[in-house]
């Protein structure tokens, strides 16, 4: 459920449909704001090797916003929480100024802006009845990892990522000449996203398997660290419910061809 061609995780899986945010829903229901947002950003830095193309791919450059905008007094046949569709959303930030989100049915939306590390952005949703509700995310560095370009055909590969502050990794590997996936790992159900979403601790040791390089090609391997909402994020929305993470992806190039 992460959206550019299969990398970002979409907000919507945070509507209802896992156990946990259930069985909180069912103890707020009625006693709190229903109002609930959930959003993620997540930018994809071009490859740091230009030679490869990865235009088209699940490793496109560009950044995705989105946020869902929930009502958890109010549930579809499946239980999930009803999106609330009459509302004007936006992203703002220094870098970007105020970016309005389009809705898609489920999510607000847009992939217009660019990545600025270090920014808090905030996304705002103005309700039908005039009030505001928003969650402020910021935006964490990429994740400073040594990644082979040169590689063995099915071998893991080890990356360190302790220490720098990431609650969550969202690891994508790509065959450059098939545009095939061939490994994901990114938080996609909503259990998962509730996980990550109140994680105290941090990612350490990553391994990406070696299923991943199945035969001599040149991979695209997209690593991101992603952080969650602050304690004091959410303003005029639920805030047992609400929250969201941002990140950003490096993109390597790995190669298992056999060298000369």
């Amino acid at each position: 459920m992460w959206a550019r061609a299969g990398v970002v995780v979409l907000a919507s899986g945070v509507l209802g449909g896992c156990g946990k945010i259930k069985d909180l829903q069912e103890d707020i229901r009625g006693l709190t704001d229903s109002t609930v947002l959930t959003a993620t950003i997540l930018g994809i830095a071009p490859p740091e090797d230009p030679s490869i193309d990865v235009s088209g791919t699940d490793l496109e450059s560009g950044t995705t916003v989105q946020l869902a905008v929930l009502d958890a007094d109010s549930s579809a046949a499946n239980g999930d929480m009803v999106p609330v569709p009459s509302v004007e959303a936006s992203v703002l930030g220094n870098g970007v100024g105020a970016v309005p989100l389009t809705f898609d049915g489920a999510l607000y939306a847009t992939e217009s802006v660019p990545y600025v590390a270090g920014e808090v952005w905030t996304l705002k949703a103005s309700l039908e009845d005039g009030t505001e509700a928003s969650l402020n995310l910021e935006l964490p560095p990429a994740v400073n990892v040594d990644v082979p370009t040169e590689h063995a055909v099915g071998t893991e590969i080890v990356l360190d990522l302790t220490g720098q502050g990431f609650h969550a990794v969202v690891v994508f590997v790509t065959d450059v000449a098939t545009g095939e996936q061939t490994f994901a790992e990114a938080p996609i159900t909503g259990d998962e996203l509730v996980d990550v979403f109140t994680a105290d601790d941090f990612v350490g040791i990553v391994q990406i398997p070696g299923s991943s390089f199945p035969t001599p090609s040149v991979y695209a391997v997209g690593v991101g660290g992603v952080v969650h909402h602050g304690d004091d994020a959410v303003d005029g929305a639920n805030t047992e419910l609400s929250g969201g993470v941002a990140g950003t992806l490096r993109v390597f190039s790995v190669s298992t061809l056999p060298t000369p």
